[in-house]
């Protein structure tokens, strides 16, 4: 039994949600990358804390998540995570990032989860290319 290991505050950088993951800092959204492999589709969804219509669509985002368990979701707050945001040209909020096998599937500006949910569907069915 060793008591230092009970003390232990827990991380601030990277809090689970229920479903959702909200990435404090770069280092965070590369480990939920990597925890979610090549093959399991990642909805981002960078948003502010500043921002009306992100804290408005954040519990139906929460709830999608509780429904989607096939997939993993993500938030990063655009002022926490510049590099992040920068690296996917986010130019408003929200902005939801739907990443397969490391590559942008889709992309859905502005608080529209039924779009989400169209494009989730999407990435995860893509059509047969028919002119083969």
């Amino acid at each position: 039994h060793n008591p230092a290991r009970h003390n232990r505050e827990p991380s601030r950088a990277m809090a689970t949600e229920g479903a959702v993951t909200h990435c404090q800092v770069e280092e965070d959204f590369i480990k939920a990358l990597e925890a979610a492999g090549d093959s399991r589709l990642i909805i981002v969804m960078f948003a502010a804390t500043w921002c009306q219509p992100s804290i408005a669509v954040m519990e139906s985002y929460h709830q999608l998540a509780a429904e989607r368990t096939d997939c993993l979701f993500v938030t990063a707050d655009i002022d926490e995570n510049t590099v992040i945001s920068e690296r996917y040209k986010i130019d408003s909020v929200p902005t939801y990032i739907l990443l397969l096998d490391k590559e942008v599937k889709a992309t859905v500006v502005g608080a529209n989860l039924d779009k989400v949910r169209d494009s989730i569907h999407d990435a995860l069915n893509p059509k047969e290319d028919l002119g083969i």
